[in-house]
């Protein structure tokens, strides 16, 4: 995915395979902001309540958590 990400309101996250997937966003402070779960290879993520900023996207999944770092900028 594009980091920054500056190209409008939705994030789109590929998978290797199609699995139930909880994709959180948490600000610098460690607040949960946003959660969205999908089954699918390609989930898309709305960024649209998301203010400019720095935050962890946390993909959990099948006892696997992978966090990196997103800014957002518009």
């Amino acid at each position: 995915y594009p980091n920054p990400v500056n190209t409008g309101n939705e994030l789109q996250v590929k998978f290797q395979s199609s699995i139930s997937a909880t994709l959180n966003f948490y600000d610098v402070t460690g607040n949960r902001q946003s959660q969205s779960t999908d089954n699918s290879q390609i989930a898309p993520v709305n960024l649209s309540r998301l203010q400019n900023g720095v935050y962890m996207l946390q993909n959990a999944g099948y006892n696997v958590s992978i966090t990196r770092k997103v800014v957002i900028m518009r």
